[in-house]
């Protein structure tokens, strides 16, 4: 029997994991229909909490108890700069670093959180210039030398390969965090939340857990 899913996804995930996966549901169920919010990883919180997705996929850790979590996918988090930038020509101090203009995600986002646990204690404060909606909007600030910023190597694998970003390197700070698979702790997985858990263990496989 064909099934309808909704899905609340963070943006990382929505915009660069995700579309694999529901291809590959797609093709497997070619009846089933699927319902897609991509937000901020607090709005995917909020639309599990409010019935509103069936399951979510955040870049954060939970916290919420009505809430339940899985761990799923390994991700790099990365310091970037557009490749003409003068950090990358020599070498650098954090507080020069802290000091450098920053363009970031706004308060909530998976990546905010996780640069404000991993990298933010090493430098004890940053230079936040920027505050952005959408990792599009980040890149493009970054793009035309506004500052430098964070996210998933994943989103901005591309403008690495084309040599329009790089990657400042911070060799003593480990930047690693983990993607998540949630659901409301008192209402059970859907057949079609069963079949993209499912989907997101055989990814999880791929990439070596």
């Amino acid at each position: 029997m064909p099934s309808r899913l909704r899905i609340a996804a963070s943006l990382t995930i929505g915009n660069f994991v995700l579309p694999g996966l529901l291809g590959e549901l797609m093709r497997a169920n070619p009846d089933d229909r699927y319902e897609v919010l991509i937000g901020n990883s607090r709005r995917v919180v909020e639309h599990l909490l409010d019935g509103l997705a069936d399951i979510g996929l955040i870049e954060a850790p939970l916290t919420h108890r009505q809430l339940v979590s899985e761990r799923w996918l390994r991700d790099e988090l990365v310091v970037f700069a557009r490749a003409d930038h003068p950090l990358l020509a020599r070498p650098f101090s954090l507080s020069e670093l802290a000091a450098t203009p920053w363009v970031m995600r706004e308060a909530g986002s998976g990546v905010r959180q996780m640069l404000e646990s991993l990298l933010l204690p090493h430098l004890g404060w940053m230079n936040l210039l920027l505050e952005l909606g959408s990792g599009g909007a980040v890149g493009e600030a970054v793009r035309l030398g506004l500052g430098i910023s964070c996210a998933s190597r994943r989103s901005i694998e591309r403008e690495l390969a084309r040599g329009e970003f790089a990657v400042i390197p911070l060799p003593e700070i480990p930047m690693e965090r983990r993607f998540y698979i949630a659901w409301h702790a008192e209402k059970r997985l859907t057949t079609g939340a069963e079949k993209l858990r499912a989907a997101c263990r055989r990814r999880l496989e791929e990439e070596g857990g």
